[in-house]
């Protein structure tokens, strides 16, 4: 674990070094049938058959947003790196002491959300927040979807809550 003292040097560093910083990183993928579930049957929409999959999509999209923010989490911020006292250093320390905590979505209705579409994530820091008390630096995103074209599907704004020992 990491001590009172070296936590609080961090994370005076990472905000001085992070806040509004755009992350390098991206990520591309591609929308897969196979990952999105059957919303009909888990709300029990009534006359609801697979077939009507195709209909429903603008209903699905809204289930990739986990998606987005489960990139952002796990494929994206453990991607920085950094050098601290001349050594070099990830972001995330101890993935297990990382929390999401929250989001908000803004979806580009204009969007024909499609399976097969290849979607590129880049993020960056909006804001980081130390709470020295419980040792906590809650760090928020903004996450930006762009289509092939480079057109924004998506903005998602959500917070990453690290705890002492993870920074």
């Amino acid at each position: 674990m990491v001590l009172n003292c070296e936590a609080d040097k961090n994370a005076r560093f990472i905000i001085r070094k992070f806040t509004h910083a755009t992350i390098e990183k991206e990520y591309r993928f591609r929308v897969k049938e196979q990952n999105l579930f059957d919303f009909g049957t888990l709300f029990r929409i009534k006359n609801y058959t697979k077939s009507k999959i195709s209909e429903s999509i603008g209903l699905l999209k809204y289930q990739y947003t986990q998606v987005f923010l489960n990139i952002l989490t796990w494929k994206i911020t453990p991607s920085i790196n950094f050098k601290m006292d001349g050594k070099d250093r990830n972001l995330i320390l101890n993935h297990d002491k990382i929390l999401t905590n929250g989001f908000t979505v803004f979806w580009n209705d204009g969007f024909p959300f499609q399976i097969g579409e290849k979607l590129t994530i880049k993020a960056r820091f909006l804001n980081i927040h130390y709470d020295k008390h419980n040792r906590i630096l809650n760090a928020t995103f903004l996450t930006k979807v762009y289509n092939k074209k480079n057109m924004i599907i998506c903005k998602l704004i959500s917070n990453l809550t690290m705890l002492e020992g993870s920074f």
